[in-house]
């Protein structure tokens, strides 16, 4: 797992451990293991059948929160938000013998490590390219085994960081940018939920967010979120079988978008959104450090 705030400002930061400072109370941690094995967000159903438990660990106490400085503190929560589950079932021979273990698993790694093209596709046990045509299995405990050749990664997390690191890469040189139609859903309340409105036109480059589009009631849809306004952002993969749906949101509306012709580009987004917010943090931190030395 990543610690992230989704949608948060950067001025944030560090904001827990101030809480935790403020309310000079011990802090306990409850780590679940194999919940995130049981129901996958890119395969929800159907459920395998996995042992869930549940640990309780006190990480910072009254003491602690009482002499700390709150960043300290912060430190102390935020590394126990690093766990691997795959790793813990593999550790544990915990078998996972459904044969959807890996259905649909191309919406996390969809990226080939063998050719580098974004066209991965998925079935029951088997993940493929559908460039190469290199196919990998994974075996009842997780793990991935290439049918031919090399295997690059036998963990799933590994593979998931690789194509991280790619797409960190592309924001720091410059290269990345995603554009493409979307069908826009808007929350209306919580009786109707998530309503279509129309299409729009999105895009995601070192700028942030822009969607853009007249919706089906001739009304304009002009919708901004610059880099600094989103450290994360929240993806659905199939929401409701409608569709891969990536949030945008303002103060006072909530909107799905549905990319309509790029393949499979939510996990891209994702990792984009986090490297991009990072980035440009980070730049502007240079130029701070830059003015103030002159």
């Amino acid at each position: 797992a990543r610690f992230s705030l989704a949608g948060i400002n950067e001025e944030i930061d560090g904001a827990i451990g101030k809480l935790v400072k403020a309310a000079a109370c011990p802090v306990v941690y409850m780590s679940m293991k194999g919940n995130f094995l049981v129901s996958p967000q890119w395969n929800k159903k159907p459920k395998r059948k996995v042992p869930v438990s549940g640990e309780f660990e006190q990480i910072v106490t009254k003491e602690q929160a009482e002499t700390l400085p709150a960043d300290e503190i912060q430190k102390i929560i935020e590394s126990h938000f690093h766990y691997n589950e795959y790793e813990w079932q593999y550790e544990n021979k915990i078998e996972i013998k459904s044969k959807y273990r890996a259905h649909n698993i191309h919406k996390i790694l969809y990226r080939c490590p063998a050719c580098g093209k974004e066209h991965m596709t998925s079935a029951y046990t088997k993940i493929r390219c559908g460039e190469c045509g290199k196919e990998y299995e994974m075996d009842v405990y997780g793990r991935l085994h290439a049918l031919a050749g090399e295997t690059e990664f036998p963990s799933v997390p590994d593979w998931y960081l690789w194509e991280r690191s790619l797409v960190r890469t592309e924001v720091r040189e410059g290269n990345y940018r995603f554009e493409d139609e979307v069908r826009v859903e808007k929350m209306m309340n919580t009786k109707d939920g998530f309503v279509p409105i129309g299409k729009a036109k999105l895009t995601h480059d070192l700028n942030g967010f822009t969607l853009h589009g007249m919706m089906d009631d001739g009304t304009e849809l002009t919708l901004k979120r610059a880099p600094e306004t989103m450290r994360s952002c929240h993806i659905e993969y199939n929401y409701r079988k409608r569709g891969d749906a990536l949030e945008l949101c303002t103060l006072s509306d909530t909107y799905f978008v549905y990319p309509l012709n790029e393949y499979n580009p939510l996990t891209k987004l994702h990792f984009a959104t986090e490297e991009i917010s990072e980035y440009v943090k980070e730049q502007k931190k240079m130029t701070r450090d830059h003015h103030e030395s002159v």
